[in-house]
């Protein structure tokens, strides 16, 4: 009987509507689908325009952080809203209406959509301007010596476009999510990636270069974000649509800012503890050598987005199960997928150190991986990020951020030891500081405090994790 509910599980009919799989869908495929397109990447850009590449993806991840906290509050706001909830708080859970037949809570839905479609437009124009003067000042440093500046520089405004452009659909995918539509939102994502790696894939044959990738993140984001706000005004029944001509409410936005803001300082420790280390090696050491950098980090990284679906999948569910003090359900199902995720990426970064490089070497590729043991390091780091991030979310279904400081203070602390370490060790302390800094106390203290948020003891949570069983 079980064996037929397991075959029952995986039927493709089935499959086809779970979120889990068009989140890993989506997340394999997304920023260009660094798997798949790997092989013609490094086979196609030269080793200084994949080095300036990894410069534009790195800035326009900094430029990012500014959201990283909003995005999070909106899905969360709008599940509460979608659910009843009688108001938005600044911490704490909104009170939920007891009665079976609670209706959305439509009168406040339609002022935070129609505050977050005023702050996103916002958002996107500031975030353009930053990356025009600001960003373009490092990318006409970096290539005013090569013979080809003039198209590099083209294509960063051209990829600042459009990553703007993303940017300011990156609303209707979190309300969405908010509205228990998960798997429509991952759908939408999925193919919006598709779309950007055939376009990328397409151009890298016909050696278009760089402007291959920028094409695809341009198309990538009009796709997604008409596709992603039709689906959320279908799925409203549009009565949300007219949202989108009315004013900004200051008083709404005030309500999201403390979590808000908490999570994007956790964003911003996250960015300097590992990809800002692109910047750094840019600026101390040669555009080859950053190439190699940017093509492992984003292969690794990849791996690990593509771990953390099994937790992040279930953070509304977590989220439910915190609010009803169902404690157990809590413990079961959060540390069954925290160990399905650091299986995932164990297993993926093993295949990565091994099989790797020899299949780029095998494919002539212009651009290779680290060496080894700077790979093995790097994947370590990486894992422990991973372990952070998890717990993290963790801790955040209590709707408390203890972390946001320590976070921006770890990072901090890696730029400033990577730099004071770059110019004598070149890219081995820069590696070297990326893994000590946050050993020393975020690695660890993270995990011991979502372990108390689970009102048990480290050894009954390692267990746990190693013993328990397995919850899907």
């Amino acid at each position: 009987m079980k064996f037929k509910q397991l075959l029952a599980r995986l039927a493709p009919a089935r499959l086809v509507r779970t979120a889990v799989v068009w989140a890993f869908l989506g997340s394999f495929l997304r920023s260009g689908g660094a798997i798949l397109l790997l092989p013609l990447i490094a086979h196609y850009v030269p080793g200084q325009h994949l080095g300036i590449w990894y410069v534009f993806v790195s800035m326009g991840g900094l430029v990012l952080l500014i959201d990283d906290g909003v995005s999070v509050s909106v899905s969360r706001a709008a599940a509460y809203l979608w659910s009843g909830a009688e108001d938005l708080l600044s911490f704490g859970i909104a009170p939920l209406k007891q009665a079976d037949n609670a209706r959305p809570n439509t009168a406040a839905m339609h002022k935070l959509v129609r505050t977050l479609v005023w702050y996103y437009r916002l958002f996107a124009m500031v975030c353009f301007v930053l990356l025009a003067l600001c960003g373009s000042t490092w990318i006409w440093h970096l290539t005013r010596d090569l013979p080809d500046a003039g198209i590099l520089r083209t294509a960063w405004l051209v990829y600042s476009f459009g990553y703007c452009l993303s940017l300011s659909g990156l609303l209707w995918p979190a309300l969405l999510s908010g509205i228990n539509e998960v798997c429509r939102a991952q759908r939408i994502l999925t193919i919006g990636s598709i779309i950007n790696c055939v376009v990328a894939a397409a151009g890298l044959i016909l050696h278009f270069g760089i402007w291959s990738l920028a094409a695809g993140s341009l198309l990538m984001s009009i796709f997604t974000r008409i596709a992603a706000m039709r689906a959320f005004h279908r799925a409203t029944g549009h009565v949300f649509r007219r949202s989108a001509d009315e004013g900004l409410q200051w008083s709404l936005l005030r309500k999201l800012w403390p979590n808000s803001w908490r999570l994007g300082i956790c964003g911003v420790g996250a960015y300097l503890s590992v990809p800002a280390t692109v910047l750094i090696c840019s600026a101390f050491i040669d555009l080859e050598t950053t190439a190699s950098l940017g093509l492992s980090l984003q292969l690794l990284n990849k791996l690990v987005v593509l771990s953390a679906v099994w937790l992040l999948v279930k953070i509304p569910e977590l989220n439910r199960f915190r609010a009803q003090n169902e404690v157990r359900r809590l413990i079961a199902v959060s540390v069954a997928r925290i160990r399905l995720s650091v299986l995932t990426f164990v297993l993926g970064a093993a295949a990565i150190i091994v099989l790797a490089p020899t299949l780029l070497e095998i494919t002539g590729a212009r651009t290779l991986l680290l060496p080894g043991p700077l790979l093995v390091l790097l994947a370590a780091t990486l894992l422990l990020a991973l372990q952070q991030s998890l717990h993290g979310h963790l801790i955040l279904t209590e709707n408390r951020n203890p972390f946001a400081l320590a976070q921006l203070f770890t990072g901090i602390g890696v730029v400033i030891l990577a730099v004071i370490l770059a110019p004598r060790f070149n890219l081995n302390g820069i590696l070297l500081a990326t893994f000590v800094v946050p050993l020393l106390y975020l690695d660890w203290w993270i995990v011991l405090r979502a372990v108390s948020g689970l009102g048990i003891k480290p050894l009954e949570y390692l267990r746990l994790f190693f013993r328990g069983r397995v919850v899907c």
